[in-house]
Formats: structure tokens, sequence, C-alpha cells
């Protein structure tokens, strides 16, 4: 089915509430953590009296989201917890229905007053409540061999069920629209692309590039890669390239950011530190981790140019963030990240270490970009508020049909 046009928001005649399903804890998934901010605050942004939030999760669910937005209306039920009453309740009401419906959650958001379940599954044809999928990416299709075949299974019938359950789905990329296609020839959704973006970065109170050296003992001039450290993201590419550099008797520091446990692969971040012991480059490849998100931000701002090897993305958050602060990247030669079009990029293929070696030999010989002399804070707002419009026609088609 083609992609709907969408129409500018109108108010509706009545107040309508739209929910967000929030399944999991903040560290779980920083990707989707940020996400969640970042869209909240571009409908904040835009929405008029008319739009109310609401975010439903466990009440043992760890997330900051309520105290970063207080006029979002919190609604928890143990259902979303682990081994609850509440959850086996939900389970066994949803295998009644033969995976096509959620009359559990279904009653307790009619109970709530929410017009729209948002990024989440399917509630069932006799739910007044309606859907609207979100599939984020495609990546079990690509790259299968990076989940067990348990989180496989759970992963396809999960999008599966969304793509006949839901009354609309959402993607992040035109790539991922037609991974979609791919995937579920036989879905007659109507499906929109919703491209997201960064959240907002408080330029005036970055912190100085000396105090980030001293703290996380880096050296003045690197290369950022704030992904986390999964398979499919790729560092062994950057610690090759760095490899060479090194027999090149070229000095590049890579600094990286982000959870070092992949659930999938438990031993990868493990392997890789060890190919940088075995290759010499532990003063090199430097390893923080997990770091408030206030400090990625200042060794974005303050890096020679900010790199993204992945092998995959739905849309690139790495690059959204770079686009925002006017950062040179160095990006994996993949569909996305061409659709992200940043304008001061340069691209490798995900197997080619002497490319981004030559690449990382140059990025750290420049001028870096500064935000802070080259831009203002107006770009930003005016992509927020695109990006909360857009998601408010979306649901306004929803709604109306």
């Amino acid at each position: 089915m083609p992609l709907c046009e969408m129409d500018k928001h109108r108010q509706y005649n009545k107040t309508v509430k739209i929910a967000f399903a929030y399944t999991f804890n903040d560290l779980d998934w920083l990707g989707g953590r940020n996400y969640y901010s970042s869209l909240f605050s571009a409908i904040e942004s835009v929405k008029d009296k008319s739009v109310k939030i609401a975010l439903v999760m466990g009440n043992d669910t760890i997330t900051s989201l309520p105290e970063q937005f207080p006029e979002v209306e919190i609604l928890r039920d143990s259902m979303f917890d682990r081994r609850t009453l509440g959850s086996i309740t939900r389970r066994v009401r949803r295998l009644m229905t033969g995976g096509r419906g959620d009359p559990h959650l279904a009653s307790f958001l009619t109970a709530n007053s929410v017009d729209l379940l948002s990024h989440f599954g399917g509630l069932g044809k006799d739910s007044s409540v309606k859907t609207l999928g979100w599939l984020p990416d495609f990546q079990f299709m690509k790259f299968p061999t990076n989940w067990t075949p348990r989180q496989l299974k759970a992963t396809k019938n999960t999008y599966d069920l969304m793509c006949k359950n839901c009354n609309a789905l959402i993607v992040s990329s035109f790539d991922a629209l037609s991974d979609l296609s791919t995937f579920a020839p036989w879905c007659n959704l109507p499906r929109y692309v919703l491209n997201f973006i960064s959240l907002p970065i408080d330029i005036q109170n970055l912190r100085s590039l000396q105090s980030i050296k001293l703290q996380y003992k880096i050296p003045l001039k690197y290369v950022l890669l704030p992904n986390q450290f999964w398979a499919h993201k790729n560092h062994r590419l950057v610690v090759d390239a760095l490899a060479i550099l090194k027999k090149r008797g070229i000095d590049v520091t890579v600094v990286c950011t982000g959870q070092t446990i992949d659930i999938r692969r438990p031993e990868h971040f493990t392997l890789l530190m060890n190919k940088v012991e075995e290759f010499g480059i532990s003063e090199n490849f430097i390893a923080l981790g997990l770091i408030p998100y206030s400090d990625v931000q200042a060794l974005m701002a303050h890096a020679s140019c900010v790199l993204n090897p992945s092998c995959f993305e739905g849309w690139s958050t790495t690059v959204e963030e770079a686009k925002t602060l006017c950062k040179q990247v160095l990006l994996s030669d993949i569909a996305v990240h061409r659709e992200q079009a940043p304008s001061n990029a340069k691209y490798f293929l995900t197997d080619d270490s002497n490319t981004l070696a030559n690449y990382l030999a140059e990025s750290t010989t420049g001028q870096s970009s500064n935000y802070l002399e080259t831009q203002s804070v107006r770009p930003y707002l005016e992509a927020q508020q695109v990006f909360g419009r857009r998601y408010l026609e979306i649901a306004s088609l929803i709604l109306e049909k």
C-alpha cells in the first residue's frame, strides 16, 4: 500500500488521549528512552490543549521520563511487570484470542479514557482504542545470526502481530519502509514514515573540553563513537582501522560511549577489548561505557568528528545528534545513512578498514566545526516542530477513521 498523504494537524472537537506503552527500563535501551524523550518534547512544542499524552508502564519500570515530563499522565499497572498476577492474567486473555487481541490491556486503556495506543501492538477488533504500531528496524531480518533462535522467533512474532492487528504502522525511514514490504508483503495497513530527531541540546551549559578531558582522561583531539557495544554496531572495524594507523605511526584516538552489554551476544565486548589489547591500541580505543547523556553531548560538541560504523540502523540517532551540532561525520555506507543525508559526511564500506583509517587520520588534522560559531538554535527548533506535527498528523488520520 502506498505511503499515505498527511493533512495538516487540526484541533480535535474533543480532548483526545494518546498513550505510549513503555515496557523497558531506561538502562535496558537508552536509544529507546531517548527516542521517547525526543518525541514527547516535539509533541509538546506544537500540540494544543485538545491533546493529552499518557505513558503506560509497569509498577516496577525504572525511568526518568515522568520527572522530565511532569505534564504527561503516568498509568502504571502490574500487567507490564514480570511474574505478577496482572501479567499472567493478561497473557491468558491474549492466548484466548489466539494472539489476535489484547483484551486485558484494552480494558485498562478504556477505563483510563485512552483514544489511541501508540508505538505498541494491536488490541483486537472489538477494542474502541485505536493502535499505531512502531517497527523500529528490521535488523533481525538482515542479521539473524546476531539473535538467538528464541529472540528471533519472539521479534518476528511481535512484528507479525502488529502487521495484522494494528490500525496503522509507522517506521523511521524509507529504508525501513522497504524492509516492511519485504517482511510482510501481504500487509495492507496504512503505513507512515516518521523521521525522528535528536534530543534538545543545552548549548549554553555544555561542559568545557578541559573539564571533560580531565574527568575521562582523554586527549584534546579525538573522534567520538557514541554507539552501544552491540555486534551490528561494527566497533571491530574501528579497532582494525586503528591497528592500521598504529603500524603507520599515526596516533588517533577514538572515544566510545554506550552500553557494553549485548544481551544477544554477551561475549562481544570482552572479545572486542581482547583485540584492542592484542593490537596494542588501548590508548587509541577508549571505551567509557555508560556516562551521563549531557557528557555525551559535550564529548560530541568538542570532538574532531563523529563516527558511526554500524552495519545496520533503522534511523541513526548518532547522525541526528551530529547534524544538530553541525559536526563532520564518518559513516558506514548503508542506505539509511545516505537517506539521513548529513551535509558534511564521508562514507566507507562496512568492511573497509583501510578507507576508515585514512578518514580517521584526516579527521584529527583539520579544524573541527563548532555549533556555537556556525548555527543558532532556530534550525533545531524548526526540525523539532516538524517532527511533532508529523506525528500528530498521523495520529489525526488514525483517530478520524
